[in-house]
């Protein structure tokens, strides 16, 4: 199937030689001069014409696939093989970059601060897409002003799965010893707040059963934790665990799925056990908003005829992705998103969300404070050295020992306040009084002509969060 290229042309050009055959019929029966001066400038405009700079086809060059999730889950699976037969059927090269991190908001940053000239699609999955904004305010990206979506590809049903040793041989089995021993099972999934973190919670509330909610910035690291025997159960797409389940690997107790599918009809749905639960993850693709109509036209038909492909067909049977295929484009996509966005809402909304609070908490704004302490520790340490020449360590000093081990232990509260203030006062202030207290610690007096450093120091880190890896920490409180 054969795809049109868009493509621009000189069009400002044909205005010119309107008014020039104008002239000329005006100039019929003038002077000998009058007619020689049109003509040279007939001749100039155009070679003017011809050597005017003509804007190539598009595209005439790869065009990038972000991906927000590490190689090997269900959405980069989905992306390659994709654009792979787009790819060969509109003659274009869609090269796929994984940018994961941070639950999906790296590549999420990435896409959305891209240039808008068509050379640029992203991965988009639910739920973490609707609920970025809702649960991160500081993200710097909006579903409805950021992008603009091209195709939803597949709704694969969130399953719960146990290794085949578990001693959970049903639903009720987990259900009777999470009660039993509340926040002592382990439950893994992907991303806060994203489809299998939203799945958990649609579960506890049905059940009553509290487990301990672990997040994998994607599948395959889910999967192999799971089956590593590092979390008792997990969470994600059916596709994505159906070939383990097909080698005897795993097992699936249930499925969000709104009717058993036809490839397992042995596993049974939520509403064939009582409870009113239907949850999945749509994996789609977009582009960034203000992409011109003409390129996401050429891109969408390429998405299309790929679907339409009997090669894509077979590749995505034997990866286990045809029952989950439910494209829909374009501004039905996008309806479609914001809707979702809006029926998710009271699940965030709601007080009882108190748990998976604590957990997003620990995961979007621990981890980056700890990077940020330990970069802050070393820079204090490095000038400390140069201000005090003596030390033959910054660490220990010359005796007496114990005027050592009371500076380390100072350090440490120090260390031990920054994580008390950070909920408080945010990265910033917080930053900038470890900053100090840890030169003066270490340099005493002489660290105090060159405080400004523990000013732009961390305000320097702060940035480079922000504009390096998308993380984008706030400066003055979580909230």
């Amino acid at each position: 199937m054969g795809i049109s290229h868009p493509m621009s042309v000189p069009n400002m050009i044909r205005p010119f030689y309107s008014l020039l055959e104008v002239l000329l019929l005006s100039a019929e029966g003038g002077s000998e001069l009058k007619r020689f001066v049109l003509r040279i400038t007939v001749m100039l405009l155009g070679l003017i014409a011809v050597c005017q700079p003509i804007e190539a086809a598009y595209p005439d060059r790869p065009v990038k696939v972000i991906v927000h999730t590490p190689a090997g889950g269900g959405t980069d699976t989905l992306a390659r093989l994709l654009f792979g037969y787009a790819g060969e059927l509109a003659g274009v090269t869609f090269v796929v970059e994984n940018h994961a991190g941070a639950g999906g908001q790296i590549g999420y940053t990435r896409l959305a601060t891209s240039k808008p000239d068509g050379y640029t699609v992203g991965a988009m999955t639910t739920m973490s897409i609707v609920t970025h904004e809702l649960t991160r305010p500081d993200v710097l990206y909006r579903l409805k002003d950021s992008f603009r979506p091209l195709a939803r590809i597949v709704l694969d049903p969130s399953v719960l799965v146990v290794r085949a040793d578990s001693p959970f041989k049903t639903l009720d089995d987990l259900i009777r010893a999470a009660r039993g021993e509340p926040r002592k099972i382990t439950w893994g999934g992907t991303f806060l707040w994203g489809a299998h973190h939203v799945h958990y919670e649609l579960f506890r509330r049905a059940t009553e059963a509290e487990l301990v909610y672990i997040p994998f910035d994607g599948a395959a690291d889910s999967r192999a934790a799971l089956l590593g025997g590092h979390i008792d159960v997990g969470a994600g797409g059916f596709s994505e665990y159906a070939s383990l389940v097909r080698e005897g690997k795993l097992r699936v107790l249930v499925s969000g799925a709104a009717e058993r599918w036809l490839a397992f009809p042995d596993v049974p749905t939520y509403r064939d056990l009582g409870y009113e639960i239907r949850v999945g993850s749509d994996r789609g693709f977009a582009v960034p908003a203000g992409t011109p109509p003409e390129r996401v036209e050429f891109l969408t038909r390429a998405i299309q005829a790929a679907l339409d492909s009997p090669g894509f067909l077979a590749a995505a049977e034997a990866a286990s992705i045809t029952p989950s295929l439910a494209p829909l484009f374009g501004t039905e996509y996008a309806a479609y998103l914001a809707r979702l966005q809006v029926e998710v809402k009271p699940l965030l909304d709601s007080p009882d969300r108190d748990a998976g609070q604590r957990s997003v908490l620990a995961s979007s704004k621990f981890f980056p404070a700890t990077l940020l302490v330990v970069l802050l520790v070393l820079t204090g340490v490095g000038l400390a050295r140069r201000f005090v020449h003596r030390w033959q360590s910054p660490w220990i000093p010359e005796p007496p020992e114990w005027k050592a081990s009371l500076k380390l232990a100072a350090l440490a509260t120090t260390v031990i306040v920054f994580y008390l203030l950070l909920p408080l006062v945010g990265f910033a202030v917080s930053g900038m009084l470890l900053m100090a207290a840890g030169m003066l610690l270490l340099a005493g007096r002489q660290a105090l002509r060159y405080l400004p450093v523990a000013v732009l120091v961390p305000l320097t880190l702060i940035l480079v969060f922000r504009y390096g890896l998308g993380i984008r920490l706030p400066m003055l409180g979580w909230h």
